[in-house]
C-alpha cells in the first residue's frame, strides 16, 4: 500500500476540531499537519532514535509479488502440470466468500429486505427473492452484499464479481 497524506489530511479535517486534536496530540500538531502539510509520522518521528521511529508495514516487509507459475515449469512445456499450476494459483488468489444464513428478525436484514421488496420488478431481484425463500435464506455473502448494494443503498454495481474489483481497490490502496 502506498502512503497518501493527502487522506490523513482529509481525515483530520472531516472530524470535529477536538476529536482532531485528540488523534494529533495538540493544536500545534494538528495546525502543522492541517497548514504546513506535515504528517503524523514525520511529527512522530521528529527528533526521535531511529529504533523508536514509526515505520509503516510496507516499508519493514517487501510487498508481496502476486504468485505466477515459475519459469522452469514454463520451459518445461508440460502443459498438464502447467495448467496445473495455474489452476491452483487461481485458486489462491481468487477471494472466498462464506455462506451465510440470513436472520429475518435483524434490522440490517430487514432493511436490504425492504429495499429489495420495493423492486420486485426487476427479474433479477424477484429470481433472488425466490432463491432465498427456497434456499432457506441462506446465500453466498458476495451475492447478498451484491444486492444490498445495489438495491438499498443504490450502488452502481451490474454484477456480483464487481464488489471483488472494488475490495481489490480498497486493499490496494488505489
Amino acid at each position: 500500500m502506498r502512503f497518501n497524506p493527502k487522506a490523513e489530511r482529509d481525515f483530520l479535517k472531516s472530524l470535529p476540531a477536538k476529536e482532531a486534536r485528540a488523534v494529533t496530540g495538540s493544536w500545534e500538531k494538528q495546525r502543522r499537519i492541517l497548514e504546513d502539510g506535515d504528517s503524523m509520522e514525520g511529527i512522530y518521528n521528529q527528533g526521535k532514535d531511529e529504533l523508536y521511529q514509526w515505520r509503516r508495514v510496507g516499508d519493514i516487509m517487501p510487498v508481496m509479488t502476486p504468485p505466477r507459475v515459475h519459469p522452469d515449469l514454463l520451459r518445461s512445456g508440460d502443459a498438464p502440470a502447467i495448467q496445473a499450476a495455474e489452476a491452483l494459483i487461481k485458486a489462491s488468489t481468487t477471494p472466498e466468500w462464506p455462506q451465510i444464513k440470513l436472520r429475518r428478525n435483524d434490522r440490517m436484514t430487514r432493511d436490504t429486505m425492504d429495499a429489495l421488496q420495493k423492486n420486485t420488478h426487476i427479474p433479477e431481484v424477484s429470481d433472488f427473492l425466490r432463491f432465498l425463500d427456497e434456499a432457506g435464506y441462506q446465500s453466498s455473502s458476495q451475492i447478498w452484499h451484491y444486492f444490498k448494494y445495489k438495491y438499498q443503498y443504490h450502488d452502481s454495481l451490474s454484477k456480483p464479481t464487481d464488489l471483488d474489483a472494488r475490495f481489490d481497490q480498497v486493499l490496494n490502496d488505489a
